[in-house]
């Protein structure tokens, strides 16, 4: 919903538009007073489509309670968490080395396609599951 349309792809907003309960939605309500919480439920109970002042509203209730921040240190915490791991698995350094660029991707979340072993792209509109099985296959 922070997204910038020349890195991400995506519009501001987009799922505030959609009604999406994403995290960012999730931990709003649990960290907002009652009177923002029932705001912010009415908001998503709002028809879907843009609506410029709807999507404002959401994001000032966002960084009333800096979930922005919150969620991003949370995602850093878990990609690091996850390179750890990565780490501590016994694979070939090839085949960690094309899931450590998928959690890279995953924790950028740009709108460039993910590069594996020099020159074998996965487009983004491809499911995780998509993603994982072409994974599968080239290891």
């Amino acid at each position: 919903c922070y997204s910038d349309v020349n890195v991400f792809g995506k519009m501001t907003g987009g799922d505030i538009s959609d009604n999406k309960k994403t995290y960012l939605y999730l931990k709003a309500l649990e960290l907002a007073s009652e009177d923002d919480r029932n705001h912010l439920l009415n908001l998503f109970k709002m028809p879907k489509g843009r609506n410029e002042e709807k999507i404002q509203a959401v994001l000032n209730i966002y960084d009333k309670y800096n979930v922005k921040n919150i969620v991003e240190k949370l995602m850093t915490e878990y990609y690091e968490k996850s390179l750890q791991d990565l780490n501590s698995i016994e694979a070939s350094e090839e085949n960690k080395e094309i899931l450590r660029d998928y959690a890279a991707y995953l924790y950028t979340r740009n709108k460039w396609e993910l590069g594996l072993r020099g020159n074998l792209f996965i487009p983004l509109n491809f499911t995780v599951s998509e993603k994982l099985f072409i994974f599968l296959i080239i290891r």
